[in-house]
């Protein structure tokens, strides 16, 4: 049996993968865009409610990039040495953002003025977003590898269709933060 698969388990894993990163994209996309969204929200009761909103689910919808980095190293191990050595920058910058969002849920609570952390959530979560983007545009433009190594620069990854591709994550995000409020939120925040 594993000989008649083992041709085709390249396939098989890209297959795996391209769901748990489509699964991934959708669940912590709508946690991003709801953390976005909180930054032009008005009044700070309303971005309480909002994070109250995902509060419950987005431990779990972050680690689903963590499975998604162990299936990459354990199935692609040279592509996946190569995308962290080229985008390196973004990666980090998308962990920095993970760092704000997760310390501004913690302690938004047990803080007397809240709006600091509520903007540490917001921020984060642009952070965290747009630094995905330019990952992706940065993968989706191109890398400069030779021989099976990257060769390029570490701001390969900064070009005009990165940026499009960040815009385009950015707006695919908040799109949908903004269902999730439609569906968890009710009366004039829904609105």
């Amino acid at each position: 049996m594993t000989e008649t698969l083992a041709p085709y388990l390249p396939q098989i894993w890209l297959v795996i993968i391209a769901f748990f990163l489509l699964y991934y994209a959708v669940t912590d996309g709508y946690d991003l865009g709801v953390g976005i969204i909180s930054l032009w929200t008005r009044h700070e009761d309303d971005r309480g409610v909002l994070m109250n909103a995902v509060s419950p689910v987005w431990h779990g919808n972050q680690t689903w990039l963590v499975v998604l980095g162990g299936m990459l190293f354990g199935a692609f191990p040279p592509f996946y040495s190569i995308l962290l050595s080229s985008l390196y920058i973004p990666m980090v910058l998308m962990h920095f953002g993970f760092v704000f969002r997760g310390v501004a849920f913690e302690f938004r609570g047990h803080a007397r003025k809240k709006r600091f952390w509520s903007l540490s959530f917001g921020i984060g979560s642009l952070v965290a977003t747009l630094a995905q983007g330019f990952a992706l545009g940065g993968l989706l433009g191109g890398l400069d590898v030779r021989n099976g190594r990257f060769v390029g620069t570490a701001w390969d990854w900064v070009n005009p269709y990165a940026a499009f591709v960040a815009s385009g994550v950015l707006c695919g995000y908040v799109m949908l933060g903004a269902n999730y409020l439609i569906l968890k939120t009710e009366k004039d925040l829904q609105k």
